[in-house]
Formats: C-alpha cells, structure tokens, sequence
C-alpha cells in the first residue's frame, strides 16, 4: 500500500513539475514578447519624436533665414530713406515680435509634445505589466489548485 501511495506521489510529482515547466515556457514567452513591443514602441516613439524635431527645427531655420534676409532688406530701405524710418521701425519691431512669438510656439510645441510621448508610453507600459500581472496570478493560481488537487475535489 505504502508503494503504491509513493508511486501515485512520485506520478503526480513529475505531472507537476511538466506542468509547471510548460506554464513557465509560456510566461517567459508571454514576457519576452511584452518586453519586444514595449522596446519597439519605445524606439518608434523616440524615432517620431526625432524626426518631428528634425522637422520643426529645418523649419525654424527656414524660417529664421527668411526673417534674417527681411531684416537686411530692411536695414537696406532704412539706410537709404530717412524719410521712412519710423515705418521700417515699426516692421522692424513687428517682424522681431512675429520671430520671438514662433520661437516661443516652437518651445511650447516641443515640451508638450515630449510630455505627451512620455505619457503614451508610461500609460502603455503599465498596462503591459498589469497583464503581465494578470497572466502571473492566473498561473499561480492553476499552479496552485494542481499541487492541492483541486480536480479530485470537484469530483
């Protein structure tokens, strides 16, 4: 009697210890490929947040080329008509004014745009590890009820 428990022991052991090594297979599985899309999200995120800065930043310099070429323009018309000074310094003042006010967007655009990378991916990795979670608590939960033999009890 006493060898025939042992048997079932041992029997019932090494059913265990397949499933629980199929069950860690599939967690390891279901991690790594978590980890591979959080690590492409994360290089594609960084690599539209690059690209729309590399975007706005030609942009900006176009921009500044065409107000630095207005400005001499202007310089020029100053040097030449007195008589339309005041004129030429009130574009003068409004151009700059229209130059301080693009940079200023350009800043703002950028930090909130950053801030809201960050936030899609904080949002998104947090999901990730709260169904990682999800799928670890159900293993160990089935892990569980197979070392108790929750099975026979339904019987």
């Amino acid at each position: 009697m006493f060898t025939a428990h042992t048997k079932v022991v041992l029997t019932q052991g090494k059913t265990l210890a397949i499933e629980a090594q199929g069950f860690s297979a599939q967690l390891d599985d279901f991690v790594k490929s978590i980890n591979g899309g959080l690590t492409k999200l994360r290089t594609d995120a960084e690599q539209y947040q690059a690209k729309e800065s590399e975007t706005l930043t030609a942009c900006s310099g176009r921009i500044s080329e065409q107000i630095q070429k207005v400005q001499e323009s202007l310089q020029v018309i100053q040097a030449k008509d007195d008589v339309s000074s005041e004129a030429v310094s009130v574009v003068h003042a409004a151009i700059k004014q229209a130059h301080d006010s693009i940079r200023t967007s350009y800043s703002s655009w950028s930090e909130k745009f950053q801030a809201s990378s960050m936030t899609m991916y904080k949002e998104i990795e947090k999901a990730s590890l709260s169904s990682c979670q999800t799928v670890c608590s159900f293993l160990n939960t089935a892990l569980f009820c197979s070392h108790v033999d929750c099975r026979s009890k339904r019987h």
